[in-house]
């Protein structure tokens, strides 16, 4: 048995170690030999842990160790027969008694080891074929497998699969090639190194090894060159990952060598099937054989399923830089632009089906598919597919502007504005518009862009800012005559009034949009400005309007579920406000199920708070209490602060019911702090009228009457307004 490569600074691998020595040790009854396959991708240390684990067995296996190299010659794996002629020589067999037949070749192995403790290292296995064969017949015999693949088919086998090591046995191998105190003067420095070399352990032993031929280099200096260079830096002696690599790739069939190039150059992170079927230009079958190829060389790894149930397909970061340098070599320009378009038609494709049942986007939607254009039905297109798929989806609008897909840039930049803005994902929505700004070719579609863009401060409660934005959006699509655009512009700009407490400015600019929108015939677009007239007239008071107006959209709603679970959750408050609270628990529940059914985290919370706010009412504390706690784990799930607050408010509400004044004052107050200084002027008024109330109840009556006067400052005029004078009066 060699002394294999790096054994003598092996570090790490202690659990690893652990299962490999464990089952080489075990003794089978049934007479067949410890069987243990060490797999990974190129580079990964298979070897050098096998290599490790044998020197620690030689007093297992007294009788003598094989070390025999498999892979592949120039006329691809070597044969089992070549194999057997080899080993048997290297147990003591004469070349002149080696039988000519593969199967006698075969059973004299058996026989020759059949009353020894031998140990066999077989490196490099291609598949089963080349293993099988090699196989001893007694169980006082032990054989460890290194290969890219599981075998899988390689029966009796104990599989070791190696992940790439940790960042401090990374680190510390690092140090041991090239020097702990050189290396820990340049901390900043060693961590580039290891995060150029993927933590693969062949990269970093080539670097510490380059490191270590030249002891004044500074180190600085060393991983500058590697970020700017990756393979090319990584070559040393005989060690070359770029040549690892390389024997690995030589080794696929066509298919998945095309696979891997692709992959590769679309430089994704990880993909689904349909990612890589869109690639290929073929059907998912094909795909999925391609990618099953790639995972069983060890080329892809597929350990995870993302949320929408998919396998996920990784590169490490060096194949993905192999694979690229081999796309860029193999494939025409022609070929590689293809490819890249075929994926990103086929996210817009499943964009449109995703987002379908999502708030709309604040900006004019783009015309439905025509019939028989749209492509296959897209299976399992939703929130899920979304969360899963959102990081594509981002790359991909930068994608289609390099092609030159600028329209199809914006509209994928649309669509995909509606999940991140629901969930979120709000500097995703800058940086996706900004990118569509700047690459667009008319005023129009930069204009469009820039709606969306605007939403990002309207969201994150910068009303002020916003609204100047849509003011001057609006005179721009005035100027160019764009009315689609001006309405939208209208539409947000009412949400920013809304926000601001100018609830006279937000009324006539939602009625100004919903006229151009009628004789637009967006019916999207009025769904969601009638919204602003009824949340309006709540506040305000007048509470039957809103009731008419929401029964009135509802009848004309039809089957669009999103529509119908806001306008059943508006209703519900109407009630609510109107003291039905029993009426109100009904509609929030019918809105719930909707909200559940269809994936709408953000909606999901609203309705749970605003049901926890109407079941404590009734006295239904428990349940008020369970609604309230999901719907402040939702909101924080997602980011939403401004949700999180008043879900927060609600629950202190209900503590307040329960006449626990003292809890309901902690609530309150981390409710207030939560909204800030900057926070919607009624909601800050509402919090602090119940925080009044708390302080009452823990007898601090001048405290509360303090808090009252801010809260009647921020109402101004309304029922509301009237309820805290009475307190401050003394008569509620």
């Amino acid at each position: 048995m060699p002394v294999a490569r790096g054994t003598s600074d092996f570090v790490g691998r202690r659990a690893e170690l652990e299962v490999l020595l464990t089952a080489a040790r075990a003794r089978r009854d049934q007479g067949s030999p410890p069987i243990v396959v060490v797999s990974g991708l190129p580079g990964v240390g298979k070897t050098t842990l096998t290599v490790h684990a044998a020197h620690r067995l030689r007093a297992d296996y007294p009788d003598g160790q094989v070390f025999l190299r498999l892979g592949r010659d120039a006329a691809g794996p070597r044969r089992p027969a070549d194999l057997l002629s080899e080993l048997l020589r290297s147990l003591g067999v004469d070349g002149t008694l080696i039988p000519e037949h593969l199967e006698e070749r075969a059973r004299l192995l058996r026989q020759r080891v059949a009353d020894l403790a031998v140990l066999i290292v077989l490196d490099d296995a291609q598949d089963e074929t080349q293993v099988r064969h090699l196989l001893p017949g007694t169980a006082r015999c032990c054989v460890l497998v290194t290969s890219r693949s599981r075998l899988p088919v390689l029966e009796g086998a104990t599989r070791l699969p190696l992940d790439l090591p940790g960042e401090d046995d990374a680190r510390q191998l690092l140090e041991r090639i090239a020097g702990g105190a050189r290396l820990g003067a340049a901390p900043d420095a060693e961590l580039d190194i290891l995060r150029a070399c993927g933590m693969l352990p062949l990269a970093i032993r080539v670097a510490g090894a380059r490191l270590a031929i030249r002891p004044a280099w500074p180190v600085r200096e060393f991983a500058g060159r590697l970020a700017d260079r990756r393979l090319d830096e990584l070559v040393v002696g005989g060690l070359d990952v770029r040549g690892t690599f390389g024997g690995s790739y030589a080794a696929l069939p066509e298919p998945a060598m095309r696979a891997f190039r692709l992959i590769g150059l679309a430089d994704l992170g990880s993909i689904a099937e349909w990612s890589a079927a869109a690639l290929l230009g073929c059907s998912a079958l094909e795909a999925d054989v391609a990618l099953e190829t790639l995972v069983a060389a060890g080329m892809l790894d597929s350990r995870e399923i993302d949320e929408a149930g998919q396998p996920r397909y990784r590169l490490h970061d060096l194949l993905r830089v192999y694979a690229e340098e081999r796309a860029l070599a193999e494939d025409s320009p022609e070929e590689q632009r293809a490819a890249l378009g075929r994926h990103v038609l086929e996210c817009l494709r499943r964009i449109r089906a995703a987002t379908s049942d999502l708030p709309i986007p604040t900006a004019p939607p783009y015309p439905l598919e025509e019939p028989g254009r749209a492509g296959p039905p897209v299976e399992g297109a939703g929130i899920g597919w979304l969360a899963a798929e959102r990081r594509t989806l981002v790359h991909s609008v930068s994608a289609a502007i390099e092609l030159g897909l600028v329209a199809e840039a914006a509209e994928l930049a649309h669509h995909l504005s509606a999940y991140l803005n629901l969930e979120g994902f709000l500097d995703d929505v800058e940086r996706t518009q900004r990118a569509v700004i700047a690459a667009a070719l008319d005023e129009c579609t930069a204009l469009r862009a820039e709606l969306l863009l605007a939403g990002v401060p309207l969201s994150r409660g910068a009303f002020g800012a916003a609204g100047a934005h849509f003011s001057r959006l609006h005179d721009g699509f005035e100027r160019i005559g764009d009315r689609h655009g001006a309405a939208y512009a209208l539409i947000n700009r009412a949400a920013c009034h809304h926000g601001a407490g100018l609830l006279h400015e937000a009324l006539d600019d939602a009625h100004r949009a919903i006229r151009l929108l009628e004789e637009l015939g967006d019916a999207g677009g009025l769904d969601y400005s009638w919204t602003w007239p009824i949340w309006i007239h709540m506040e305000r008071g007048q509470y039957a309007e809103a009731r008419r107006l929401c029964q009135d959209r509802l009848a004309v709603a039809g089957d669009d579920r999103r529509v119908r679970g806001d306008l059943l959750r508006a209703l519900g408050t109407a009630c609510y406000l109107s003291g039905e609270a029993a009426e109100a628990v009904r509609y929030y529940q019918e809105s719930l199920l909707i909200s559940e059914v269809i994936g709408h985290r953000v909606a999901t919370g609203k309705v749970l708070r605003r049901l926890g706010e109407a079941l404590g009412a009734l006295g239904r504390f428990d349940e008020a209490v369970d609604a309230l706690d999901g719907a402040r784990s939702l909101f924080r799930e997602s980011g939403d602060g401004l949700g999180e607050a008043l879900a927060t408010y609600a629950l202190g509400e209900v503590r307040l019911r329960q006449g626990r004044a003292k809890e309901a004052l902690a609530l309150l107050a981390g409710a207030y702090e939560r909204l800030g200084p900057d926070g919607p002027p009624v909601w800050r008024a509402r919090v602090l009228r119940e925080l009044g109330r708390a302080h009452a109840g823990v007898g601090e009556r001048e405290r509360a009457e303090a808090v009252w006067r801010e809260a009647l400052r921020l109402f101004e005029h309304g029922p509301e307004a009237a309820q805290v004078t009475a307190y401050l009066a003394g008569r509620a």
